[in-house]
């Protein structure tokens, strides 16, 4: 456990109008920018739900930081598992945590060929995907190149000069058909396909995929964590929105949502997660407490603290993995509801 005199100091910059850690990993008070995050949360029907959860790869990133190679076909076993356990962490030399979305194939993601062919595209010819979950729903979104031909010899549907829509599969919205799953559609569900240009958006839900495409901008507390999330370049996100209840050990206010990222590589990793609360009080609460709620679980991967930052009502806490924890162990702290990231 990391001593006491270790940490940080928050200081306020009343002209800058956040507060920042002197000496830790945040330094600057700027204004937030319209990076993937936010594009992939904006491409998503988030506005209907009260709970769901976002994850989003920049899988282009992914690829660089780890220096790996993108396989050119769909079928290269070889280069592919390579390159999917390099993004993921796997492979024992990038320390990475990208993992990938169920719309390109997810934990069945080696069958490159089978999503290819029912899509039109796969995961090596994506640069970036965000995926909002909300059981028995999934919609996805992934830019890269989209083989529309193949699509429209494919299935029925409509076609445009940019693209078209489709539908895979028979039946109503979320019925399953066991026999008829995939890799793509795990429970046989039929999926709605359009494609407009480079962006493939995907979902089970015909109602889902009208809202996303009519321009759904986006849940605000989402839309203020990914703004937060895309100040550090992370190249894996989560965010979550809904019910964050914990217990006495947990994080002392309320929040409204949470979310996670992972950016950095090669000795510069790091663990960025963001909060949005009602108002900045409950922020700056938090952010004096984060410290001793990560020493104090013990069901949290092994985390320091490095900085904290409050702008507006978002708190902001970056965080690096202690000993040789890999990176993508991170993941565990929303898949566990850990401490810091639940409230009392």
């Amino acid at each position: 456990m990391p001593a006491r005199d270790r940490r940080p100091v928050r200081t306020l910059l009343p002209a800058a109008g956040c507060l920042v850690l002197l000496g830790g990993a945040l330094s600057g008070c700027g204004g937030g920018n319209d990076g993937l995050v936010r594009t992939a949360v904006e491409a998503l029907p988030t506005t209907a739900y009260d709970e769901f959860r976002i994850t989003v790869g920049d899988i282009e990133r992914a690829t660089e930081l780890g220096e790996l190679e993108r396989p050119s076909r769909p079928d290269d076993d070889e280069t592919l598992a390579a390159w999917i356990a390099g993004m993921g962490g796997l492979d024992g030399d990038a320390d990475l945590g990208l993992h990938v979305p169920e719309v390109l194939g997810g934990t069945s993601a080696m069958q490159q060929p089978v999503v290819a062919d029912e899509i039109g595209t796969w995961l090596g010819d994506a640069r970036w995907f965000g995926e909002l979950r909300t059981p028995p729903g999934r919609v996805s979104v992934v830019e890269g190149d989209i083989d529309t031909e193949h699509l429209d010899a494919t299935y029925d549907g409509e076609t445009d000069g940019d693209g078209g829509r489709w539908t895979v599969g028979e039946g109503g919205d979320h019925t399953t058909d066991l026999d008829g799953a995939t890799p793509v559609r795990p429970l046989g569900q039929p999926l709605h396909l359009d494609v407009d240009g480079d962006r493939l958006t995907a979902s089970f839900s015909e109602s889902d995929l009208e809202l996303a495409l009519a321009g759904d901008r986006g849940d605000e507390a989402a839309l203020d964590l990914a703004d937060a999330l895309d100040e550090h370049e992370v190249y894996a996100a989560a965010i979550v929105v809904g019910a964050m209840d914990g217990g006495p050990s947990s994080m002392p206010a309320a929040f409204d949502a949470v979310g996670l990222g992972l950016t950095g590589q090669d000795g510069d990793e790091e663990v960025v997660v963001v909060y949005a609360h009602d108002d900045e009080g409950s922020a700056e609460e938090n952010a004096d407490a984060v410290a001793d709620v990560v020493d104090d679980d013990p069901y949290a991967p092994p985390l320091e603290v490095t900085g904290t930052e409050v702008r507006g009502s978002v708190l902001t806490v970056t965080l690096r993995m202690t000993g040789d924890t890999p990176v993508r162990t991170a993941w565990q702290v929303l898949a566990r509801r850990a401490a810091f990231v639940s409230h009392r």
